[in-house]
């Protein structure tokens, strides 16, 4: 999986759920620094909310079923 905007991209290589609660693992880079990166989506309300290196963030994120 990754993740990509005007000024990041990260390339996750590790995946964890636990619950409503999902846990990525990898690299970002910035600026042409790479450095390790964890981000980890929690179920609020409706809504996930995504902690992303430290940084919470709310986002219009909706939730897919559960399988």
């Amino acid at each position: 999986m990754a993740l990509t905007d005007d000024r990041l991209e990260c390339r996750f290589d590790g995946i964890k759920r636990t619950g409503d609660v999902v846990v990525w693992t990898g690299k970002c880079a910035t600026m042409g620094e790479e450095t390790s990166t964890t981000v980890t989506a929690s179920l609020v309300g409706e809504r996930l909310t995504l902690d992303f290196g430290g940084i919470s963030r709310q986002g219009s994120y909706a939730r897919c079923p559960r399988r």
